[in-house]
């Protein structure tokens, strides 16, 4: 700052130096080596012989080993485009069929109605019918979707220069510059490039406070949370 600089020209001029710890008139502030002079409080003196922290201290390297499956794929692809491209199925319309059908056929057999018992009966039948095929299908498409996505294994490294990957044996690096942002989404933690590519980590892997120390890691980057568009 100027007036630091010109508070300590103007000591050398004079040849004198303020003692680092008889005066009463400084403290020493150790966490910042600087001293702040109490009946000048806005003048500063740099003490050269305790280096400040906040400039030469630097953060502990975060190294990830890990696999991601499809489950951390889609995920990626859900956050990137804003539409699940495997959503799981919905159950409502048979699980409300099955309900009215039951309450019905209560109604039914208290009526003594074979007519109702026989058509709410064949009504609910068919919903369990359909929600099963439903499961069915659902579970052969995830089949097929990890055949098609098979497991990654990835080593992660993030330290003061950015972020090295490793995906089955091919490396990339990513500085700072070229990191845009981080997002979580159905148990992934996704960290997005300007480049439109990602370092995908499943969230199971970001336990005993290695999330937390990750996030801080990124915010300290300036890279910060996006919340997902759905």
């Amino acid at each position: 700052m100027p007036y630091q600089l010109a508070f300590l020209r103007a000591a050398e001029a004079s040849g004198s130096r303020m003692p680092l710890s008889r005066s009463r008139r400084c403290r020493p502030e150790a966490a910042f080596g600087y001293l702040q002079c109490t009946d000048r409080p806005n003048e500063l003196m740099i003490d050269s012989s305790t280096p400040s922290p906040l400039l030469v201290a630097r953060s502990a390297p975060i190294c990830l080993s890990y696999a991601i499956g499809h489950k951390e794929q889609l995920a990626h692809y859900e956050l990137v485009n804003g539409v699940d491209p495997h959503p799981a199925p919905s159950y409502r319309d048979e699980g409300s069929t099955v309900v009215a059908s039951t309450l019905g056929l209560l109604l039914a057999f208290k009526a003594a109605n074979v007519s109702f018992l026989v058509v709410l009966t064949c009504l609910a039948v068919s919903a369990i019918v359909r929600a099963v095929m439903k499961y069915q299908k659902h579970k052969r498409v995830t089949a097929a979707i990890s055949v098609a996505l098979p497991p990654e294994q990835v080593r992660l490294e993030v330290d003061d220069s950015g972020i090295r990957e490793s995906t089955n044996g091919v490396e990339s690096f990513a500085p700072w510059s070229a990191v845009k942002d981080y997002a979580r989404l159905k148990g992934t933690f996704v960290i997005t490039l300007a480049s439109g590519t990602a370092a995908v980590i499943p969230d199971e892997e970001l336990n005993d406070g290695k999330g937390q120390a990750l996030i801080d890691f990124l915010k300290q980057k300036s890279v910060f949370e996006r919340m997902p568009s759905r």
